[in-house]
């Protein structure tokens, strides 16, 4: 079939006006090579044989009507046919036989209408463009690589495009586009692959795209002044290409490329075949736009700030020991977290006295703290830029936080102000009052509805135990009584809680730290009304407020926003608690006063980052984590729960223990780069004690971690984490006298 199209380019030809269609009507005749007998498959040309008139056309039209298929395919079937074709004549139609001549007619007018159609279609296409994008220049450390578009046509509009045979195509010059393809590579060990891709373009309202399979597209590279195939007759819905830039190419090269675009032959269009391609209105309906551009992001590996910084690993003989500070033994440089060595974006953390952290970015200086399970990277805010804005210098502490300090929390006497959001409708303040002479105390407690009966047993038999101890820690807190509207709940010596509207000491610690610490009892259904984190902390509202001002353009238009520059990730308040056995140095909740079941009144209630950091150092085994067990202590942008304005935090205890701190002891350092000689809060809690106050921890002018009563007023630094695929801007190399720059669009 496609050896008859080369031979017979010519035979037939497209209509191109169908306003006068209802006026004229042609047929294609042809004649047979060997007795040049003129035959009855007639296509009449208007262009060809001027203003003819079909004599029976209406009386036939309805009948056609009935059998038309509107397909080119019925074209190649009856050229198939006939080998032995030579030429196509146009002649006048001329009466003949309705009967001897059915089949030819049928033939005559698909081809008529598929003419009409195609104009349409023809017209709809004049909407057809393209529009261009340039690949980014980039700069990496073995030289200077580029790959980028440079547009020569100023558009392409491709009118009466109709379906045609890739010959037919190929011999028109109204449907291509030249475009010129620039790049260099000085790198002498790498080469660069690049893309050049066709995509959809904008979509036009009130118009239905053609079916991608249905674009034809050839594309040709200039060699020697003559264009060559790299690409040939393919569907956009499957094109691609590829090419190299070979390594040392110091000057700039130029690949000049056409690129062809047509409407595939094999479409059928048809208002009767239900198995057609398009009817005749949605053949008219379409349009095409198309966008091309060269990529070389996804072959070319340009370097991240990740992927520089990850060259200065350092593989450690010993493992780390956290509960001790850094040192040149036991810690000094970039490292993998252990346990995350496996996972496709290793954790890589700086540890120790290093000073080739140093980030310029948003106007500001940060110290790179760790990288985050996605790639971003966190950083740390050092100061000021110093050195007409080049330098990150800063030495003391004053110029290293910022200048307003903050308490944590304004109150500090109930667990809820340990949150970086807190529960406020439900405080449950502490009381120091020893119950009543005669006072009974239960180990249970069972709700009526009205009233909370101490009882000794499940079976709810009341208690007649007169003594508060670590079995024992409700009462009424009056003489002999045990059945009252609220009951108090002893967790520390006389230190008590008031309980109400039928919640237990379960249901407090959730409503107050979200925190789940008996997996029998279903507080979150139980308290499915009640909202955690229904309040910003104090430092919550002081970090996003700087951030606001600083770091967006909400407060004056005229800066940069740099919130897209940043990954939404998450900073951890982690509040939960130990519910397992562990060291018996510090207290589990199990060994606490606040649980119920033999819980002991002397002993206080620790947060997840003691538990993990100070609690439990059996070897060397145990690391840091960088995990958040709940997901009311995962604070983001994106979350519903802990719901943070801007994706801004602080540092966890976790990370401090990384950079330098001793997990398990107060021994100072001074020369770890988290160190300024001052104070300033991280984001973990530490505990609830004895006289009733929440504590968190602290990074303290010793370079240990404190822990202040949360409403403290100390130093505030806070932390952001650059998105993935962040780069840094040639030329640092990450110390504060040559900082490494983040690179803006």
């Amino acid at each position: 079939m496609e050896n008859n199209k080369k031979k017979h380019k010519n035979y037939y030809k497209y209509h191109n006006n169908h306003n006068n269609y209802n006026k004229k009507n042609y047929q294609y005749y042809y004649k047979k090579k060997k007795n040049k007998q003129k035959k009855d498959n007639i296509l009449l040309n208007r262009e060809e044989q001027g203003e003819i008139i079909n004599e029976n056309i209406q009386e036939q039209k309805q009948q056609i009507q009935e059998e038309t298929v509107i397909s080119q395919q019925v074209v190649q079937e009856v050229l198939k046919t006939n080998d032995d074709y030579e030429e196509l004549e146009f002649i006048p139609i001329k009466k003949k036989d309705t009967k001897k001549y059915q089949k030819r007619t049928k033939l005559m007018y698909t081809l008529g209408v598929f003419i009409i159609v195609a104009i349409v279609f023809g017209v709809s296409f004049s909407f057809f463009t393209y529009s261009k994008v340039d690949s980014r220049q980039a700069d990496i450390l073995s030289g200077e690589v580029y790959v980028r578009i440079q547009e020569q046509a100023v558009n392409l509009t491709l009118s009466k495009m109709y379906p045609r045979t890739n010959e037919e195509a190929r011999a028109r010059n109204d449907n291509y586009i030249d475009f010129t393809v620039k790049a260099k590579n000085t790198s002498p060990t790498n080469e660069i692959t690049y893309s050049i891709n066709i995509n959809n373009g904008e979509n036009v309202q009130g118009k239905t795209r053609i079916n991608p399979q249905y674009l034809i597209l050839d594309l040709q590279e200039k060699v020697n002044n003559e264009y060559v195939y790299v690409k040939e007759a393919v569907a956009l819905s499957t094109f691609s290409f590829t090419n190299i830039v070979p390594i040392n190419t110091n000057s700039e090269i130029t690949n000049e490329n056409r690129l062809r675009i047509w409407v595939s032959d094999a479409i059928t269009i048809s208002d009767t075949d239900t198995n057609a391609t398009y009817t005749q209105s949605e053949f008219a309906n379409l349009y095409a736009n198309l966008h091309i551009e060269v990529n070389s992001e996804d072959q070319i590996h340009v370097p991240t700030a990740v992927d520089i910084i990850s060259e200065n690993v350092i593989t450690p003989e010993n493992p780390i020991n956290f509960a001790n500070i850094s040192s040149s033994s036991n810690g000094e440089g970039l490292y993998i977290l252990p346990g995350t060595e496996s996972d496709a974006n290793p954790i890589y953390y700086y540890r120790g006295a290093i000073n080739n952290n140093n980030v310029i970015f948003g106007d500001y200086c940060w110290q790179m703290v760790r990288t985050t399970d996605t790639g971003g990277i966190k950083m740390i805010y050092n100061g000021a830029v110093t050195g007409n804005g080049e330098t990150c210098e800063n030495t003391v502490h004053a110029d290293r936080v910022l200048t307003n300090n903050s308490a944590f929390n304004s109150q500090y006497n109930t667990m809820a102000d340990v949150g970086y959001m807190k529960n406020n409708n439900a405080r449950y303040t502490y009381t120091d009052a020893a119950g009543a002479s005669g006072s009974i105390y239960g180990k249970k407690v069972e709700w009526d509805g009205n009233n909370y009966l101490v009882i000794e047993d499940t079976a709810n038999t009341a208690s007649t135990n007169t003594t508060k101890d670590n079995n024992h820690h409700y009462s009424c807190g009056t003489q002999g009584t045990t059945s009252c509207p609220s009951v108090r709940y002893y967790y520390y010596n006389d230190y008590y809680i008031t309980l109400t509207g039928g919640d237990f000491v379960e249901d407090a610690i959730y409503k107050m730290t979200g925190s789940i610490v008996n997996q029998n009892i279903d507080v979150v259904t139980r308290n499915s009304g009640y909202v955690l984190n229904n309040a910003d902390s104090t430092i919550k509202t002081a970090i996003e407020s700087w951030f606001r001002t600083n770091l967006t353009n909400e407060v004056d238009n005229t800066k940069r926003n740099f919130v897209s520059y940043l990954e939404d990730t998450v900073y951890c308040n982690d509040r939960g608690v130990k519910t397992v056995s562990g060291n018996t140095s510090y207290p589990t909740y199990q060994e606490s006063g606040w649980n119920p079941s033999g819980g002991d009144l002397t002993k206080y209630l620790y947060f997840g980052t003691w538990d993990r950091n100070i609690n439990n150092w059996y070897s060397t085994s145990n690391v840091p984590s960088t995990a958040c067990p709940n997901e009311t202590d995962r604070f983001s942008v994106g979350s519903s729960v802990a719901h943070l304005n801007y994706p801004v935090g602080l540092l966890t205890a976790d990370e401090v223990i990384m950079a330098g701190v001793a997990g398990n002891s107060n021994t100072s350092n001074n020369t770890y780069y988290l160190y300024t000689g001052g104070n300033y809060w991280s984001l973990s809690p530490s505990s609830f004690v004895s006289n009733s106050s929440a504590y968190g921890f602290r990074v303290n002018s010793t370079g240990v971690l404190g822990v202040p009563i949360v409403n403290v007023a100390i130093g505030l630094r806070p932390v952001v984490s650059l998105k993935p695929g962040t780069e840094f801007e040639s030329g640092g190399d990450g110390t504060p006298t040559k900082p490494y720059v983040v690179k803006y669009e």
